[in-house]
C-alpha cells in the first residue's frame, strides 16, 4: 500500500503492517494531516487523507522535499532569491 509519508494520524506509527493500515484507512474514523504543514491538507492544497495521498501527487512521498533540498543546497531562498 503505497501512501504519503507525511500523511499523520492519531495514532500513528511507522510498525503498522499493511493490514493495519488498511484497518485503519477502512474505519477512516480518524482525522488526517500533512506533516509538512501540519493542517489538514497538503502542500498542493488537496485534502490530507489515504485516498488522496497517491503517488500521481506532486507532494507525495518527498518529490517537493527534493526539490527544496536542491534549491537549499544552491542557497536560494523559498522567495527564489540566492542567500
Amino acid at each position: 500500500m503505497k501512501i504519503c509519508s507525511f500523511l499523520r494520524w492519531k495514532g500513528y506509527s511507522e510498525e503498522c503492517s499493511d493490514a493495519e493500515l488498511a484497518y485503519i484507512f477502512a474505519r477512516n474514523s480518524v482525522p488526517y494531516t500533512c506533516l509538512r504543514t501540519c493542517q489538514p491538507w497538503g502542500m498542493d492544497d488537496g485534502p490530507a487523507e489515504p485516498e488522496s495521498c497517491r503517488p500521481d501527487r506532486l507532494c507525495f512521498g518527498g518529490v517537493l522535499q527534493a526539490e527544496l533540498e536542491s534549491d537549499q543546497a544552491r542557497g536560494v531562498t523559498g522567495n527564489g532569491e540566492g542567500a
